[in-house]
């Protein structure tokens, strides 16, 4: 892997849609790219990092993180949810990744996770944009629009 490339990264102090993250038992998360916006401050979403908080876990629990070719349909790689593990990738409209799979995480330690985002007022590169509007999440199960059907969203 290459390292990212990305000058005059924000993060965003208000943690939208970061933070900490738990998945309960039978949890997953579609395969999807990410919103590219930031509501609050109308930069443009570069960089995800992913950081795991599961001390006890074993593989027959399931929860990797998948990371997905660019049109979203074939898994490159599987990212154990160790303790400590971190992960960080550049997101766009071709950084495909999720949890499609439900989880088997037992009822009382739910898969953990911190989840931080960061911002450049700067555009992406042209060749990372499939749609140039702002857009929420966009789902590999509903054919890549976002949980409301559509593509795009008002921004203001």
């Amino acid at each position: 892997m290459e390292a990212l490339q990305i000058p005059k990264l924000m993060p965003d102090p208000y943690y939208a849609g970061g933070g900490l993250n738990l998945s309960e038992k039978n949890g997953l998360l579609d395969v999807h790219v990410d919103g590219n916006y930031h509501d609050a401050s109308g930069m443009n979403r570069r960089v995800n990092l992913l950081y795991y908080l599961n001390p006890n876990w074993t593989k027959i629990w399931g929860g990797e993180f998948g990371i997905y070719d660019n049109e979203g349909k074939n898994l490159v790689k599987s990212v154990s949810p160790i303790m400590n593990r971190c992960v960080i990738f550049d997101t766009h409209d071709k950084s495909y990744h999720g949890l499609p799979n439900p989880i088997n995480f037992p009822k009382n330690e739910p898969r953990r996770s911190i989840l931080l985002y960061y911002y450049t007022v700067a555009s992406r590169p042209s060749d990372q944009v499939k749609v140039s509007e702002p857009h929420s999440a966009l789902w590999r199960s509903t054919g890549y629009l976002d949980k409301k059907g559509k593509k795009t969203r008002d921004y203001s």
